[in-house]
């Protein structure tokens, strides 16, 4: 298995693909968030909301630099 290559040495296509898994990935886990918080019948630990919310964050943040790349190529 090959190193992954830095996101600058990626080709357009490369990104946009790469774009498209990870706004998925971000809906995704939007919507798994939503649904265990409001309809989970258990109780859930305190800081649930902000584990989802701190993966959102770092993904936001892989999408706005895969933005910036494919908007430079």
């Amino acid at each position: 298995m090959q190193p992954a290559k830095p996101w600058q040495e990626l080709s357009k296509k490369e990104l946009e693909k790469l774009y498209l898994e990870q706004t998925e990935l971000y809906e995704e886990i939007e919507e798994e968030m939503d649904f265990v918080l409001i309809n989970s019948a258990c109780h859930l630990p305190g800081n649930t909301r902000a584990k989802y919310e701190q993966q959102l964050a770092v993904i936001q943040q892989r999408i706005d630099r895969l933005r910036e790349l494919l908007n430079k190529k």
